[in-house]
């Protein structure tokens, strides 16, 4: 089983504070500059196909991390199913899970 999540890193340049993670778009985002902002979706639908192609799964199963999302985050979410779908995978089914998160299942075409 693979886990596929990404975060910001924050790093100071002076190591006058300490590093930090966060998956947290309001407070990631004080930290990218606006020509970066542009490239984190790219960047994390070819770091999918890189990984499916790798790992060939059969089923992926995606879920949101959080609970009625803005159509803005949602749009993300929509470019993350398109590269799997891009990867040869359907979606099988989708809704909202017992925590009221979305869901997708996707089934590798022809399995």
């Amino acid at each position: 089983m693979y886990e596929l999540s990404f975060s910001v890193v924050v790093l100071s340049e002076s190591d006058s504070e300490a590093p930090f993670k966060t998956q947290d778009r309001a407070i990631a985002r004080n930290y990218l500059p606006d020509d970066l902002c542009k490239l984190i979706m790219p960047i994390v639908c070819a770091s999918i196909r890189s990984l499916v192609e790798n790992v060939n799964p059969s089923w992926i199963y995606r879920v949101t991390k959080g609970r009625d999302l803005p159509a803005k985050a949602m749009e993300k979410h929509i470019l993350v199913t398109g590269a799997l779908q891009s990867c040869g995978y359907v979606i099988s089914d989708e809704g909202t899970d017992r925590h009221q998160r979305t869901f997708w299942l996707l089934e590798k075409a022809g399995s």
